[in-house]
Parts: C-alpha cells; structure tokens; sequence
C-alpha cells in the first residue's frame, strides 16, 4: 500500500506489523544469498519477529473497542499478517489471516460502496487490494468471499465511437473484478465435469464482458496521441492476465479435457507476453538494484498462467517453454512457491506423456483418458513445508461418466 509508510510513523500496530514483515523478508534474502548462514542470527532474527508480530496483536485489541472501531487499520494489520506467513511459509494461517480480512471488507467496506457513496483513498485501495486478493483464496482451494462487485465499464470512446480504456490502471482494476466474477463462476460449476447445460447464460455474460474488456484495451494500444502507451510492461501483464482468465471463462463448462487443445495459439501467446515480462522486469531491477529481481511478491502476477499453461496445454513445446519460463519468475509469487509448481507441473507433464517417447514430437498429444483433469496439492507436514508437498492426481481414464482415477505422489525440492 502506498500510504504504508505513512501509517507506519503515526500507529504503532502498523509500525509494529511493518517491522516483522520486514525482517521476514530480510531472513528470506539472508538465506538465498548465504544458506549457511549461522545459527544464531536466524534465531535472533526470529525472536525480533516474534516480538514486534506480538506488539502488533497487542495494540490491534486497542482499535477493536465497539465505539469507534478502526476498521482500515484492522484490514491493512490482517493483510500485513497475511505477507508474514507468505514469508514464513505458513499456507493455512496466511489463508487463514486472509479470509478473515477479507470477510471484514465484504462486511464494512462493501456496504461503504453503494452508487453514489465516496471512499476515502486508505479504503479505497484496501478495495482494490481486496479484490486482488481474493483470487489467492480461489487459488488455493479455499472458498472466495463474495465482494460486491458492480462491474467496471470503459468510459472513454474513439472517435468512431469504439470504447477504450483511459489509463491501464482502469483496465486492470477492471480485469480483476471479471477475474473474480470468473472464478466465482468456476467454483459454482464445480469440476465435476457433468452436464451444465443450466449456466451457459451465465457463462455467455462473461464472455461478452471479455469481449467489451478486450476491445477497449485494443482502443487504448492502438490510440496514436496516448502518452502512455509505450508502457510495455503494464500492457504486457495485463495481457497475460487476461489470457488466463478468458480460457477459464471459455473452457470451464467442457467435459473432457481435449477442450484445451483448441486454445494452443492463446497459451502460446501468453507465454511469450509472459517471457517478455520477466525480461523487462529483469532489466528493471538490475538497472535500479544492481541484483536481481526480488524473491518474493505479495500478489500473485504471472506465475498462474505459466502453471496453467504447462498442466492444461498439452503441446509438447509450448508447455515446457512455460516450464521454462516459471523458472525465471520471482521465486514467490503469493502463496505460489517457484519451486513446488515447476516441480508439479513436471510430474503430471511426466505422467500424461509416459507412453508417449517413441513418437515424434509433434504427436506426442496424450488421449484424453491419459490427461490428468485436477491437481490437488497439499503439505504433508506443517512443519517441514519447504521440503516435500503431496499431490493428489485425478484423471478420468474412461471417459467423462466414467469414475475418478485418483493417484498420490509425492514431490520435493532442496
């Protein structure tokens, strides 16, 4: 948030918050750079953690008085407290510390928000923030909360009257609402993979809200007297973003999954927008930091389509080049570790194409009945989370009425 900094100086529970997600990062850069790094200063790192995460919860219980209730400063802690368990790997208690956060804005902020009401700037990003958010929890099987989401339309047009967004700030904040709306959809549907006849309205709604999305950003690219549109890299992820989330729309109501073969040419350009993303942002950091980019973001950015492309696009080249491509990410992404994904999406690439060596390559395409369908990752201990992480494989071997083929492996990582 931008205005952290500020807070920081004036609320002790922020500062206190602020003070242990930054150490956590500092241990997490400690030990890439020097993994031998000695004994003692992780400890004493850890107590400095500890200590000012307790600070924080103990001024937190001055802001949760009935009378005046500090609502932003609640959000901005319970989201704070969400980074540190990214960074300390602890999946369930950031998922944890983020439904709750969550469901405090679906609570207050979203009843702040009706046509017409004005949100102060603090609300207002924690708004958007929340939206943003939002996708981790689909993302990692838990229930979404549902935001009242009233959707975003472009209002500027071309002078032939096409519609185009104004800035990318919009067309993003606009994107990210849709990316609810759709993975909203997508749970609600299930992966059950039986007839849903019943929600292709629904599902044509969001479609044409793809289009209208898709459109405008068109307009804004093509427009000569925009200021701004040598941005490369915000037109780049937000088409990497959108990429994604248009084949969930198109895809997400099929029964079997030779669907996804229809849409090579989609996740071949969403891995090269991808690639060329990780080189601009490469660049960038060298330039300012002189090192390389940052191990860890809070939100999730490109990590998911790559994913998504090497477990559901069955072209030999291009899901390895997404493979590839996952290697050079950020290493954390969100709750998304690097390491594990690359490592999943290995083994159901290994298990779909186990039969497949003796042929050329360009026929190396699995049957259906061969294609793994859902991947259902989870720690098998708590406590040794950075190491090893069972996955559970289902496939459907005789066809979509056929019964699940379930299968466990087991991944790991140094």
């Amino acid at each position: 948030m931008r205005h952290l900094p500020q807070l920081s100086e004036c609320e002790p529970v922020v500062r206190h918050a602020t003070a242990a997600v930054s150490a956590a990062h500092e241990r997490a850069l400690v030990l890439q750079l020097n993994p031998s790094s000695t004994p003692e200063r992780r400890a004493a790192n850890d107590r400095f953690i500890i200590f000012h995460y307790n600070e924080a919860i103990r001024h937190l219980r001055t802001y949760l008085v009935p009378q005046n209730p500090r609502i932003d400063l609640l959000v901005i802690t319970c989201f704070l407290f969400v980074c540190l368990e990214m960074l300390n790997g602890n999946h369930k208690q950031a998922l944890d510390h983020l439904e709750a956060g969550l469901k405090i804005v679906q609570s207050v902020i979203g009843k702040l928000q009706p046509l017409g009401s004005k949100l102060g700037a603090t609300y207002l990003e924690l708004w958007r923030l929340s939206l943003r958010l939002n996708i981790q929890l689909a993302m990692n099987g838990r229930p979404m909360v549902a935001l009242d989401i009233k959707p975003t339309y472009p209002q500027v047009k071309c002078s032939d009257g096409r519609p185009v967004w104004s800035d990318p700030y919009w067309a993003q904040h606009a994107l990210y609402k849709l990316m609810n709306k759709t993975l909203m959809f997508v749970r609600s549907a299930g992966y059950e993979r039986t007839d849903r006849t019943h929600l292709k309205p629904q599902q044509e709604e969001l479609r044409k809200d793809y289009k209208t999305w898709e459109r405008a950003l068109e307009g804004y690219t093509k427009d000569a007297e925009n200021p701004k549109k040598g941005n490369r890299r915000e037109l780049l992820l937000l088409r990497t973003l959108y990429l994604v989330s248009w084949i969930w729309t198109e895809t997400c109501l099929a029964r079997q999954e030779t669907v996804f073969d229809n849409y090579n040419s989609a996740f071949a350009e969403l891995v090269h927008c991808a690639g060329q993303l990780i080189d601009i942002d490469d660049v960038t950091e060298r330039k300012s930091t002189k090192c390389g980019p940052d191990i860890f973001t809070f939100e999730i950015r490109i990590v998911t389509g790559l994913y998504y492309t090497a477990v559901r696009c069955r072209d030999l080249i291009i899901r390895r080049e997404a493979i590839r491509q996952m290697s050079r990410c950020t290493k954390q992404e969100g709750l998304w570790d690097q390491r594990i994904i690359v490592k999943i999406a290995q083994l159901v690439i290994d298990l779909e194409e186990a039969n497949l060596s003796s042929l050329d390559v360009q026929e190396r395409v699995p049957e259906d009945r061969d294609r793994i369908y859902e991947t259902i990752p989870s720690c098998t201990h708590p406590e040794d989370l950075r190491s090893t992480r069972q996955v559970v494989l289902l496939s459907k071997p005789n066809g979509p009425d056929g019964a699940w083929l379930t299968r466990v492996r087991f991944v790991e990582w140094s």
